[in-house]
């Protein structure tokens, strides 16, 4: 039997001034994407969005928007992986975030960073930001219900 792994994430779509808060995705540094985490047990993805924010960049969320789900299925280090995204959008409280390019952020006990990218520049570089199909939220092509969530 292959080896898989099927996981449930939420993930923060984050605009300011014209940038978009992204990271790197995987130890190889040549994909991106949003900002969120793993959707706990018994956690609706909402209340995980909050807290991955609140944890890895000690920030709130307000104005936190369901925006849809997407289903991604790629392989990784040789094993076939299965995972659903919700995604959202929504402003940081935190605005001491909005003045800086890096914002150096804790995940699982590793240090990793975040980093405000221009949109003219994340739409150059759209074919390396995962999951694959997010960019359609980013960059508001997908259409959806758009809820506020609480």
């Amino acid at each position: 039997m292959a080896k898989y792994n099927f996981v449930l994430k939420a993930m923060l779509i984050c605009k300011h001034d014209g940038k978009f808060l992204m990271q790197w995705a995987g130890k190889s540094r040549r994909l991106m994407r949003p900002l969120g985490g793993h959707v706990e047990m018994y956690e609706k993805s909402g209340q995980t969005i909050r807290r991955e924010i609140r944890e890895e960049i000690k920030s709130g969320i307000s104005g936190l928007r369901y925006l849809g789900a997407m289903e991604n299925i790629f392989m990784s280090n040789g094993k076939r992986e299965h995972e659903i995204c919700f995604i959202y959008s929504g402003e940081l409280t935190n605005r001491k975030l909005f003045g800086k390019d890096i914002i150096y952020r804790s995940e699982d006990g590793r240090d990793e960073e975040a980093m405000w990218i221009p949109e003219s520049e994340l739409r150059k570089v759209k074919s390396r930001i995962v999951p694959k199909g997010v960019d359609r939220y980013i960059f508001g092509t997908a259409k959806a219900g758009a809820k506020r969530t609480r």
